[in-house]
């Protein structure tokens, strides 16, 4: 029993003697890092001052030669720049006065005289240092700089020419004093904040007697609703492309033709739809060549009769040339895609001689217009026009249920207005003349029909 109390002591000894030495260590780890950090404090601080001692600070700064006769204890007297001499300096238009030999002060001389610096040739020299003798370059000892060697051969133009003849096919005659600027149309366009950019109403009414008194006559109203969509970049130039889908309700009255079954079957529907998507694209080749590229698909049908020859592709293909700054050439093709006729060529010319006229002589549209006034902010022109009209559908004969595909021809001939409000609003106004109206039917049995001349009024706005 006494061996167990006696070795329970000696263990509890030796626990408390264990303890009392891992304080002891973990002081002196303590004291140790302490230690440790006050040597690097005082190596730091050592280092310090050997490396930022002002003495050595000191005998690094600039000093100038005192000025001769100068008392202990008072200010230099102040330093002021000389005039500078106004010649340009030029490295190699020394005189043939000027010696380059630099002069060597007197050896008796135990401190250098400060003088105020002067300026030779738009440089700044301190006195001390050698100088060259000579006499003052003046602008009549300065020798000319000699010009840059002339290069023989002709020089590269920096920029295509804005046409072929840049002045004009007559350079002598220029009644107006000013040349436009090539393709305005054809210009970086400015950069679209809407996906549908313009929005264009247009209603069309072609006149025509009451059936009682012309079997021939034809009434037609067109209601046209599009909107156009614009991606500018296309292709990486600086053209931009224009997508237009558009709807078109064609109300037809008429005609009446005699009786009998042929007769009854030249009837029209009361009604035919023109749903399009219209593309258009001009590219800027080059500051002289452009081109002018449009297609529109569609579906045009009375919906109660629809094949394959209900949809219909059709457009044009044109190629402009800028002759001279006020003249464009443009020729190429138009696809009309119709029963009896499907391509034509086109040609013509754009005449700009001035910002208030505008020419586009071309066929099958061409388009004369005149700057007339303006109100207020509203800008107002006139013109002269005329266009092959009319349009294709498959259609299905009311009276007698017979299935046809018809086209209806027409030219018309016009006069309008237009006009144009900064915010980009437009609208237009004319009135013509429709000749050389006719009825084409694809149907073997029904014979074509020639349709009453009439006139068309016409209006329409964008914005």
């Amino acid at each position: 029993m006494l061996i167990l109390k006696y070795a329970s002591s000696m263990r509890l000894f030796n626990q408390s003697i264990r303890s009392v030495f891992s304080i002891i260590q973990f002081e002196i780890g303590i004291t140790e890092f302490a230690v440790h950090l006050l040597r690097c404090l005082v190596c730091g601080l050592t280092l310090t001052a050997v490396l930022f001692d002002p003495a050595p600070l000191r005998s690094q700064r600039v000093r100038f030669p005192a000025a001769p006769n100068t008392v202990a204890g008072t200010p230099p007297a102040p330093v002021t720049l000389g005039t500078p001499v106004a010649t340009p300096f030029d490295p190699y238009a020394l005189g043939p006065s000027v010696s380059t030999v630099p002069v060597i002060p007197p050896s008796g001389l135990q401190t250098p005289t400060f003088q105020p610096p002067s300026i030779v040739q738009g440089l700044p020299v301190i006195q001390g240092a050698p100088l060259i003798q000579g006499a003052p370059l003046t602008g009549a000892n300065v020798a000319p700089a000699l010009p840059p060697p002339a290069l023989s051969g002709q020089a590269y133009p920096s920029t295509s020419p804005p046409a072929i003849f840049p002045d004009g096919l007559f350079p002598g005659w220029n009644p107006n004093g000013s040349w436009l600027s090539p393709f305005g149309a054809a210009t970086v366009p400015p950069p679209y904040e809407r996906l549908f950019e313009d929005f264009f109403l247009r209603y069309t009414w072609l006149y025509a007697e009451p059936a009682s008194s012309d079997r021939n006559a034809l009434e037609q109203n067109d209601f046209e609703a599009a909107t156009s969509m614009v991606f500018p970049g296309f292709f990486d130039t600086n053209s931009e492309i224009r997508l237009t889908p558009g709807f078109i309700l064609s109300l037809l009255h008429g005609p009446w033709p005699a009786a009998g079954p042929l007769g009854v079957a030249q009837g029209l529907p009361n009604r035919v739809y023109s749903a399009y998507l219209d593309s258009h694209f001009r590219p800027q080749v080059t500051p002289v060549l452009a081109g002018e590229l449009n297609a529109r698909v569609g579906v045009y049908t009375d919906f109660d009769h629809i094949t394959r020859h209900s949809v219909r592709v059709t457009g044009r293909g044109l190629v402009l040339v800028k002759l001279t700054p006020t003249a464009t050439l443009k020729g190429g093709v138009e696809y009309v895609n119709r029963v009896d006729l499907k391509m034509f060529p086109a040609a013509g010319v754009l005449w700009e001689p001035n910002p208030q006229r505008r020419w586009d002589i071309y066929f099958p549209r061409p388009k004369l217009a005149n700057y007339a006034t303006t109100i207020a902010d509203t800008e107002i022109w006139w013109y002269l026009g005329a266009e092959y009209g009319g349009g294709s559908w498959t259609i299905r004969h009311p009276d007698v249920s017979v299935s046809d595909r018809i086209d209806i021809n027409d030219i018309r001939v016009f006069l309008g207005f237009d006009f144009t409000r900064p915010g980009g609003f437009t609208g237009f106004v004319e009135g013509g003349y429709v000749f050389e109206r006719e009825i084409i039917y694809v149907s073997a049995v029904v014979p074509d029909l020639k349709v009453d001349d009439t006139f068309m009024l016409r209006a329409g706005f964008i914005w």
